[in-house]
């Protein structure tokens, strides 16, 4: 199973759509903090395309929709985006913004890493697209794993 049993399908599809955002849409983040070679998703951008996945998500944390629940939750997206965090799914992070964003960004935390996997999430990704996964990004995570088991040696 993706998640505990406490875990609802719903909440399990969000999670795995918000992973699937973060692995695909973010960035690396250089010269902030030792994270920086992970992706990391601004929350505005989060939002966005959780709203382009499902129209009844603001657009914006916090903006009101006409009572529609996204996905059928029982709760709102931020209030599930902080249980994400305090399970250790997502990693949350706040810096100064340059601009006017919140400054809020979001990555995968090391549960997801372990109980989900970046495998997953490309398998994931390739089967909402109707596809295979790309040969090259799981021969790139292969290469990946070599190298943290010779690390490790």
């Amino acid at each position: 199973m993706l998640l505990h049993d406490r875990y609802d399908m719903t909440t399990q599809g969000l999670l795995m759509v918000v992973l699937v955002i973060v692995y695909n849409k973010g960035a690396l983040r250089t010269n902030v903090d030792k994270r920086s070679d992970f992706k990391w998703v601004s929350e505005e951008m989060l939002y966005e395309k959780l709203h382009n996945t499902d129209p009844s998500i603001p657009k914006e944390k916090g903006a009101k929709k006409d009572a529609v629940v996204p996905f059928g939750m029982t709760e709102d997206v931020g209030a599930m985006l902080d249980k994400f965090v305090e399970r250790d799914y997502l990693i949350k992070d706040k810096i100064k913004p340059d601009d006017d964003s919140s400054g809020v960004y979001y990555t995968m935390g090391p549960r997801a890493a372990l109980e989900i996997g970046r495998k997953q999430i490309i398998t994931f990704t390739a089967e909402i697209l109707g596809e295979q996964p790309d040969p090259s990004m799981l021969a790139e995570l292969e290469a990946d794993d070599e190298s943290e088991e010779e690390t490790e040696a």
